[in-house]
């Protein structure tokens, strides 16, 4: 006479149990490859805003050698320009040059980069100063 207990193997709570465990890790490896990917699309596009920065850069370049009487900073603006997925916009503005008695100018340059991001559009503004002694 053959016992119930005598069966060797699974019962179905078990086999229940160990798939909602595999269900749980698989949902966790899914959302740490997606957050993974987004990174990495995210990397990507500020690779790619660096690099129109640095061509911008070059072909709209800042005359540093310049005195400060001959500076103008109208001179040195640049309108929006498409450099592969990324627009670049620059201007510059002297705060105080209608004060005629400072030797010293002090210059700010705003930078502007934007780009498609995955839902609205993504931008990186960088400020920077120059200052001109007279």
């Amino acid at each position: 006479m053959s016992n119930f207990r005598d069966k060797s193997g699974l019962t179905l709570i078990e086999v229940l149990l160990a798939s909602a465990l595999l269900s749980v890790a698989m949902v966790s490896m899914l959302t740490a490859i997606t957050r993974c990917l987004h990174v990495f699309h995210t990397s990507a596009s500020y690779h790619d805003a660096m690099w129109a920065l640095t061509m911008a850069e070059v072909e709209n370049p800042l005359i540093k050698t310049l005195r400060a009487e001959d500076f103008e900073p109208d001179d040195h603006d640049v309108s929006p320009e498409e450099y592969g997925n990324v627009t670049y916009e620059r201007s510059v503005e002297d705060p105080y040059e209608d004060d005629e008695d400072s030797e010293v100018r002090l210059i700010v340059i705003k930078t502007k980069l934007s780009w498609a991001g995955r839902n609205r559009e993504k931008s990186e503004e960088i400020t920077r100063y120059l200052l001109y002694r007279g």
